[in-house]
C-alpha cells in the first residue's frame, strides 16, 4: 500500500513539474509573437526621402530614400518603392520589401516605368500577394504585375488595369491606345474586354522580372 502510495506521489509531482515548466514556456513565448509588428511608418519630406517606421513603439530609419510604403502582412512586412534618380519622379524604381523580424530589405522589381501602387491581395491558399501597378510615363500605358515577396514578379500584362479581386480571382481589364491619353489625365479608362486570374495559380508560375 505505502509503495502504491509512494508511486501515486511521485507520478503526482512530475505531472506538476511538467505543467509548470509548459506554463513558464508559454509565458516566455507569448511575448515574442506580439514582437515586431510594424504600426506606422513616415517619409520625410512626404514627396521622398528617408523613410522610418515605428516597430513596438520604436521609430527607427530603415531606408535612405523612398516614395511611397505601404505597411503588409499585418504589419510583420512593409513595401516601399525607391527612385533610380532619388528625390525625383518618373525616372523608374525598385520595389523592396523590409521584414520587420529579420531586419532585412528584399529587392523585388526594377523596373524603368514609374511605380504607381501596391495593393496586397491574398491566393486561395493564403499566401500574400502584391500588385503592382506601373505606368510608362510618355503614353501612360499601365501594367500590372503580380509580385511573389519571396521570389519577385511571376506574372505581367499591359496596357491592363485592375478591375477588381474576388476571392482568390484577379479581373483586369485591356484597353486600346485611345484609352491611355485618359489615364494620363487620372480619368476613368474603358476597358474593351476583361479576363480572369487565379493568384494562387499564378504564384506557381516562375519568375519573369526580378532583382537582387
Amino acid at each position: 500500500m505505502r509503495n502504491n502510495l509512494a508511486r501515486f506521489l511521485l507520478a503526482l509531482s512530475i505531472l506538476c513539474l511538467s505543467v509548470g515548466a509548459a506554463v513558464v514556456r508559454a509565458q516566455r513565448i507569448k511575448p515574442s509573437a506580439a514582437q515586431d509588428i510594424i504600426t506606422k511608418f513616415r517619409i520625410q519630406p512626404k514627396s521622398g526621402g528617408p523613410l522610418f517606421v515605428t516597430v513596438n513603439g520604436t521609430e527607427k530609419q530603415i531606408a535612405k530614400e523612398a516614395l511611397e510604403a505601404w505597411i503588409i502582412e499585418g504589419g510583420h512586412k512593409l513595401a516601399y518603392t525607391t527612385s533610380e534618380a532619388p528625390g525625383q519622379m518618373g525616372a523608374g524604381g525598385t520595389l523592396v520589401v523590409f521584414d520587420a523580424h529579420t531586419n532585412q530589405h528584399k529587392k523585388l522589381v526594377t523596373s524603368e516605368d514609374d511605380l504607381v501602387s501596391v495593393k496586397e491581395a491574398r491566393s486561395g491558399d493564403g499566401k500574400t500577394v502584391l500588385l503592382l501597378e506601373t505606368s510608362n510615363a510618355e503614353v501612360c500605358a499601365p501594367t500590372i504585375g503580380v509580385i511573389d515577396p519571396t521570389r519577385g514578379e511571376v506574372f505581367s500584362e499591359t496596357p491592363a488595369q485592375l478591375l477588381s479581386i474576388k476571392g482568390d480571382i484577379m479581373i483586369l481589364g485591356y484597353f486600346k491606345e485611345a484609352e491611355w491619353g485618359k489615364n494620363c489625365e487620372s480619368k476613368k479608362m474603358k476597358p474593351y474586354k476583361t479576363k480572369s486570374f487565379s493568384l494562387s495559380a499564378l504564384l506557381k508560375r516562375r519568375t519573369v522580372r526580378t532583382t537582387q
